[in-house]
């Protein structure tokens, strides 16, 4: 016992000596981990160009939708489908067998990828129209700021107003241009803002951005000529505008209002319980399986107004 106390405090002793050594060493090792993280933000690795196309379209998506925070990459995002695809499939397998088991797990396993593109299309909506207003800011601070595209982007992004959609693009835009160090870096930050718009007006303004920020041309009269065509297009679309709100109302009140109705009725008509008719639409296959169609083609209705109810302003 007592050899061990010597041994012991002997090593300690070679530790404390070794000190200057060893934090020198862990220090290195931090820095050059934090380096390489900082340079994977901006520089694609070998990896990332041997993605395929389904993991770039998924990484520009996550990108365009500001959800990378929450997935991190593409692999995460797959993994998570799969898992909720197989989790309700597994689940349903033992009481609605195989068939409606692999239909309703597919539809879950892709609810977070109609949820992300949902996502994506109302912001693109919000952000076309918003243009006339995020083009008017960036032509007075590229002007104000001696034509220099890269700080009028983040003047604008910290100073417009009413336009939160916008605001978020413009931040993104001049947060990838101050971690850009080559054209091709800016042409990745530029895709990315050109996707999240998905409009004529928009790929002409990533367009004359990128002429602006790498070769240096004044191009303020494209800007004025974009902000011009956006004007006229606002002007457009409010005196066109017809919004029919018929659909979203029956989507959303008549369905839910239409299916307590029918506890009402079973109750009152045909001698139901709330307890029996609990235990026939959840306790029994049969009816488990109409309300999972029916909560299927619900949500599946609420998405598809989502991405048709409203329509983007372009030129």
């Amino acid at each position: 016992m007592v050899n061990k106390i010597i041994y012991g405090v002997f090593l300690l002793g070679v530790i404390l000596s070794q000190m200057p050594l060893i934090k020198s060493l862990y220090l290195g090792f931090v820095n050059r981990y934090r380096l390489r993280r900082s340079l994977r933000e901006f520089v694609p690795d070998e990896y990332d160009r041997k993605r395929g196309r389904i993991s770039k379209h998924i990484d520009r998506l996550m990108k365009a939708t500001d959800l990378t925070k929450i997935y991190g990459k593409p692999e995460m995002f797959i993994i998570i489908s799969l898992v909720i695809f197989l989790g309700v499939a597994f689940a349903l397998y033992w009481t609605l067998g195989s068939t409606t088991a692999i239909l309703m797990g597919s539809f879950c396993g892709m609810m977070p990828y109609m949820l992300m593109r949902v996502k994506l299309n109302a912001m693109r909506i919000g952000g076309s129209r918003e243009g006339d207003i995020m083009m008017q800011e960036l032509l007075s601070n590229y002007k104000i700021n001696d034509y220099n595209m890269k700080e009028a982007i983040e003047v604008t992004a910290a100073t417009i107003e009413d336009a939160p959609n916008s605001k978020r693009l413009l931040y993104d835009l001049a947060k990838g241009f101050n971690k850009a160090y080559t054209a091709d870096d800016i042409k990745r930050v530029l895709d990315i803002f050109k996707y999240s718009l998905n409009t004529s007006w928009g790929n002409a303004l990533a367009s004359t951005m990128y002429f602006s920020q790498i070769h240096g041309i004044k191009v303020t009269n494209s800007l004025e000529d974009l902000s011009e065509s956006l004007i006229k297009s606002r002007k457009v679309i409010e005196h066109g505008r017809r919004e029919n709100n018929e659909a979203s109302l029956m989507l959303k009140y008549l369905a839910p209002i239409s299916y307590l109705l029918s506890v009402l009725c079973a109750c009152k008509y045909f001698g139901f319980t709330l307890n029996k008719f609990i235990r026939y639409q959840f306790g029994t296959a049969l009816g488990l399986q109409w309300f999972m169609i029916m909560a299927a083609f619900f949500i599946s209705g609420v998405l598809i107004n989502g991405f048709l109810s409203r329509e983007k302003m372009d030129i």
